[in-house]
């Protein structure tokens, strides 16, 4: 996470240098489009200076609150904030620019588009992240291990060879098919090893409960219900 915020704040930073009133027309979207008598309209020294502000403002603020949440606070709220953030800067950006940049009528009606996109883009995020963050509800069955919500699946409790409680988890070198962030990690990762696992785990709370199946490993940990007492109800039969 670290590193990606980083690559972000850096970018936007430079995003707001690298437009110039001499190279705008070809850079600056919705005013590379225009007429020549179009543009005469607009102060785009004016506009290019908002336009570097807000990136640089965007650019700093967000390096500063993503690293102060990661190591200070909760490394979940890093990561809402890491996605979120930059989103809703963008809308007021571009509610913003509509005022500033458009020079017609016509022009304000087309950029209501990408506004109502924004909106749109804005919901389907949150609702990912509320989704992913969200602890998975688990059930014990006599005949199976129901783990609802994302990623969720039935495990036939005749297909576990093994159970275990663990401390760590293995070392995780990519995603293959999931959701991660912070301390969530839901669905199919590589370990550096070379191992497909499948993990429904919050970091935060260990120990993990380790399934062993005939094709694959499973690490569950969820706030719903404790891996010991999954491990007890597992181990009943």
């Amino acid at each position: 996470m670290v590193a990606i915020v980083c690559f972000l704040s850096l970018l936007f930073i430079a995003i707001g240098f690298i437009v110039t009133p001499d190279n705008a027309r070809y850079l600056l979207s919705g005013y590379n489009t225009m007429s020549e008598e179009e543009r005469a309209k607009i102060d785009i020294a004016a506009y290019l200076r908002f336009f570097k502000r807000f990136h640089v403002f965007l650019g700093i603020s967000l390096l500063i609150s993503v690293l102060v949440l990661h190591f200070l606070i909760d490394k979940d709220a890093a990561g809402i904030v890491m996605v979120l953030y930059p989103l809703m800067a963008y809308l007021f950006f571009v509610v913003k620019s509509r005022r500033t940049a458009t020079a017609t009528k016509q022009q304000r009606r087309i950029a209501i588009l990408p506004i109502g996109l924004m909106v749109v883009v804005i919901i389907a995020v949150t609702m990912l992240l509320r989704n992913g963050t969200e602890a998975n509800p688990i059930k014990v069955t006599r005949e199976e291990l129901i783990i609802d919500g994302m990623y969720g699946e039935q495990i036939p409790r005749k297909s576990i060879k093994a159970v275990e409680l663990v401390d760590e988890l293995p070392k995780i070198a990519l995603k293959t098919n999931g959701f991660a962030m912070g301390n969530h990690k839901k669905g199919k990762f590589k370990t550096k090893e070379g191992k497909i696992i499948t993990l429904l785990v919050n970091t935060k709370n260990k120990p993990y409960l380790k399934l062993k199946t005939d094709t694959r490993e499973i690490y569950i940990s969820s706030g719903e219900v404790s891996a010991s007492d999954l491990y007890q109800k597992l181990k009943e039969n």
